[in-house]
């Protein structure tokens, strides 16, 4: 039997579920459905802070379809957040690859089209280098649907 890959959830910390709810308006615009708390990680990891999508630009492009800077916007209040990216990563696992993934150097995956995944190495730089690190988990975990 093969030993599971390292790999490690990136998540946000403290997350009690009450993260904003957002809908794509249109290019580079999405307007909040639903206010709540402002998680580095918002839209099951479709929307990142600009200061993990750097780190992931310098790290693992290849890997990354495209990273867009968006506006997210409050009809209510008309207030606009301008510190979040889009993200579309390349690699997508189901629970059966999952097993097999390589986890060598820097690596990112999306499980399910749901969960951030990366390598040991990309949370080492991502650990090291972004700004948001204190609000950020690697949980070396498979989320609890996956178990």
């Amino acid at each position: 039997m093969s030993k599971p890959p390292e790999l490690y959830w990136l998540k946000n910390k403290n997350d009690n579920g009450n993260d904003i709810c957002v809908d794509k308006m249109e290019e580079g615009k999405f307007r909040i459905l639903e206010f709540g708390t402002f998680y580095p990680i918002l839209n099951s990891g479709y929307l990142i802070d600009n200061s993990i999508a750097e780190i992931l630009q310098r790290y693992v492009p290849e890997q990354i379809e495209f990273i867009k800077k968006v506006t997210v916007w409050r009809k209510a209040t008309n207030e606009e957040w301008n510190n979040y990216s889009e993200i579309k990563i390349k690699h997508h696992l189901d629970l059966q690859q999952f097993e097999n993934a390589k986890f060598d150097g820097y690596r990112i995956y999306h499980l399910m089209y749901n969960h951030i995944y990366v390598s040991p190495k990309l949370k080492e730089r991502l650990t090291a280098e972004c700004e948001k690190v204190n609000e950020l988990e690697f949980a070396k975990e498979r989320p609890l649907y996956a178990s």
